[in-house]
């Protein structure tokens, strides 16, 4: 190997989405002897994966917690119970595995009221950060806003610039 890598980061966010796969990649990780580190969803994600992922030397997830106030979950259209979040959390201290999730702040008409709640409901002993949610135009919290397939150009380009992958950043609406 050119390289002698310590620990290897994934950047995926659909990473745990399917548990065949994530288990064969556990497996996998366990056999080149290095530690890894990932991203994953608060779902699906149990004990068997959370054993799993500890056994095949993950050193540490990054959680997409996103918010403990069931409305605003509902309102991203996340798709998840806050016990699901907490599970999950609950799994990582329970197999030892290091982690920290984001709560996300600063949606449109969001209040100073509103922010002092999301961050008030965050239960204690969590590794949880606030996080300022950063919307893509087009999407819908985006503020729906359509953008022209030359605006599409120049922001892709330019998100390019910031970004190690070289993929396409994906917008809802283009207009022609």
């Amino acid at each position: 190997m050119k390289y002698s890598p310590e620990m290897i980061v994934f950047n995926d966010n659909t990473f745990n989405i399917n548990k065949p796969r994530f288990m064969k990649f556990c497996a996998g990780m366990k056999a080149s002897k290095l530690r890894w580190c990932a991203a994953i969803r608060c779902q699906p994600f149990d004990d068997e994966m959370a054993r799993t992922a500890k056994d095949s030397g993950c050193a540490y997830f990054v959680v997409g917690v996103e918010s403990f106030i069931q409305e605003k979950l509902d309102r991203m259209n996340k798709k998840i119970k806050v016990r699901q979040i907490e599970r999950t959390l609950d799994l990582l201290h329970k197999h030892g595995i290091d982690y920290h999730g984001n709560v996300l702040l600063g949606f449109e008409n969001e209040t100073t009221q509103d922010i002092q709640a999301e961050l008030g409901s965050v239960p204690k002993g969590y590794k949880v950060f606030p996080a300022m949610v950063q919307p893509f135009i087009g999407t819908n919290n985006g503020f729906d806003r359509s953008i022209t397939k030359r605006e599409y150009s120049l922001l892709n380009s330019a998100f390019i610039k910031y970004t190690e992958s070289r993929g396409k950043t994906c917008y809802r609406q283009l207009e022609s």
